[in-house]
């Protein structure tokens, strides 16, 4: 957790809250595709659904339901 964008190539799982990485962040976008593709990392969005070039789970547009556990 909290490790530098690096570390993200070696992540498992991977939440990404309120952002659109193919507009906003093109490296990170490909690191989290990396992730995906070699590491079968498991991702999670939480916000706007978005076109990505991986499989990820929508987890909805609202922080609140993780906020409530």
């Amino acid at each position: 957790m909290n490790s530098k964008i690096t570390g993200l190539d070696q992540s498992d799982c991977i939440v990404l809250v309120g952002c659109d990485l193919s507009k906003e962040n093109p490296l990170l976008e490909y690191r989290v595709r990396k992730a995906f593709k070699e590491n079968n990392a498991k991702v999670f969005v939480i916000g706007a659904p978005k076109t990505h070039s991986y499989k990820y789970f929508h987890l909805g547009v609202s922080t609140k339901p993780i906020v409530q556990m």
